[in-house]
């Protein structure tokens, strides 16, 4: 395996689990637009396990590229943003859990702390795509998906729901 085919699998992972995170927070908002809106509202759980899946497929690249490349990779990554990206693992991990006890009803019903977790999510997403958008049109894209997919979940009738009590965890 080739160093450029794995970071291409690492940008690829990163767009697609990128995409699958702004449907999912924008899923509550889409259902007002029509039969696909509710759809995939009515999948949010299921939209978010293939998110997390998607995301652990990025993880594992990231992985393979630290491991076969560890000069190219460690070069130019200080330690603090690879900490901070574990720990959203972590968030990512909980909210799957969550995400496959909602699976009967289909909808991603979060607690406060749980939708803190999910906007974090999508904040560092948000900035990354942002962040190389004067690079990149695929980047200029995901940036603004990221802005209309928290617009559509805050003015969603869903989106203000109370969360549900932090004991449904």
């Amino acid at each position: 395996m080739t160093e450029p085919l794995i970071i291409d699998v690492v940008r690829f992972t990163a767009r697609v689990s990128g995409t699958l995170l702004f449907l999912v927070l924008a899923a509550s908002g889409l259902s007002r637009f029509g039969a696909p809106g509710v759809w995939l509202d009515r999948r949010s759980a299921a939209m978010f396990l293939v998110f997390a899946a998607a995301h652990a497929g990025h993880l594992l690249a990231l992985v393979s590229w630290a491991a076969l490349f560890p000069a190219s990779f460690f070069a130019d990554r200080p330690i603090a943003p690879l900490v901070a990206g574990a720990l959203l693992y972590v968030v990512i991990g909980r909210l799957a859990l969550r995400a496959w006890r909602c699976l009967a009803d289909g909808r991603l019903r979060l607690t406060r702390a749980q939708l803190v977790g999910l906007y974090a999510l999508w904040a560092v997403f948000a900035a990354t795509f942002a962040s190389r958008a004067g690079d990149s049109g695929v980047h200029r894209l995901l940036a603004g998906a990221a802005l209309v997919a928290v617009v559509l979940r805050l003015s969603s009738r869903s989106g203000a729901e109370p969360p549900l009590p932090a004991e449904v965890v």
